[in-house]
């Protein structure tokens, strides 16, 4: 698989980097999962993304934009917020002039209470998914049955909002 990074943001001298994996088996454009790093916003790297995780989205056809952002407590939290949105952004803007992104496919990848809450709020169908028990850094032990059949429910989900489907590629 070959991995491609572009400077999304910059600012200050300070450029802010994507890591693109382009889907496997995709003509034309695909789907794009951003994936953005734990660490409680004070460490953390796009680089840290589980292979094993990517893997399973890219085999589907999606794309994957791993994504870095500032840091706490040199960045405020409203700075970091910035990073993200600009990010998306990029993604939808950009992305699909160099990697083939779907920029119509909105696809809700964020697992907090609030944003489910949010896009139920506004009839966006989601899937809040729950794993008990599990630390930051849960996406690591992907050899655990709760943690794969958790993102088996993410490929379901993609499978059905976006047409896909993952047992012919």
């Amino acid at each position: 698989m070959k991995i491609k990074t572009y400077t999304y943001k910059t600012f200050r001298n300070c450029e802010i980097y994507a890591d693109v994996y382009p889907a496997q088996n995709s003509s034309g454009l695909a789907p794009t999962i951003i994936w953005i790093h734990g660490g409680g916003l004070i460490f953390g790297s796009r680089k840290r993304i589980n292979p094993e995780q990517s893997n399973r989205y890219l085999k589907i056809g999606c794309n994957v934009v791993s994504i870095d952002y500032r840091l706490a407590p040199e960045t405020k939290l409203q700075s970091i917020i910035e990073d993200i949105k600009d990010a998306c952004k990029w993604v939808r803007t950009i992305g699909p002039k160099l990697f083939n992104g779907d920029k119509d496919s909105g696809v809700p990848y964020q697992q907090s209470v609030e944003m489910a809450k949010k896009l139920d709020s506004v009839g966006v169908e989601n899937k809040l998914i729950i794993v008990p028990d599990a630390g930051h850094v849960f996406d690591e032990e992907m050899q655990s049955p709760i943690i794969a059949n958790a993102f088996d429910d993410v490929l379901l989900f993609l499978e059905k909002h976006l047409k896909i489907d993952r047992h012919e590629t």
